[in-house]
């Protein structure tokens, strides 16, 4: 019994290490759309650790038909979930996403500054956007979704 319970802190402290507050989406953005273009644009950007996807589940608030509202996004790891620092001010649908850490978070303050400073996290490259067919837009490439 006490070794479940040990697993069991150990698997809440790994979430809230996985776990991304994310700001300013657009209005009316659902949880499967949110997770798709997050994940494309992690892929396309490289800011994975493996293959596959590296956002496996995402909440969006209550005012989702509001301008400004906001998830909170679970990575597969603590690792991808500092990459995902990369995200910070991308256009989705004309709104530039503000990403950040939720108040559970208790560890050290991770972002992924310019320059790739922090190890193992990347910055998203200028220009990069999702327009309103969904697709992820860099500056010489598009993923449609």
């Amino acid at each position: 019994m006490l070794q479940n319970l040990q697993q069991l802190s150990v698997n809440q402290y790994n979430k809230v290490d996985r776990k991304l507050y994310i700001g300013n989406l657009p209005p009316g953005i659902t949880q499967q759309t949110l997770v798709d273009l997050l994940n494309a644009a992690l892929i396309q950007m490289k800011a994975t650790i493996s293959e596959g996807n590296p956002v496996v589940s995402a909440w969006i608030s209550q005012d989702a038909n509001l301008s400004g509202h906001y998830a909170f996004v679970e990575f597969r790891s603590a690792e991808e979930a500092n990459n995902g620092f990369c995200l910070n001010n991308i256009s989705i649908l004309g709104q530039p996403l503000k990403v950040g850490r939720p108040k559970t978070y208790t560890g050290a303050a991770a972002h992924a500054p310019a320059g790739l400073s922090m190890p193992g996290a990347i910055s998203y490259p200028p220009g990069m956007r999702v327009d309103e067919q969904m697709r992820v837009q860099l500056p010489s490439k598009v993923i449609v979704l």
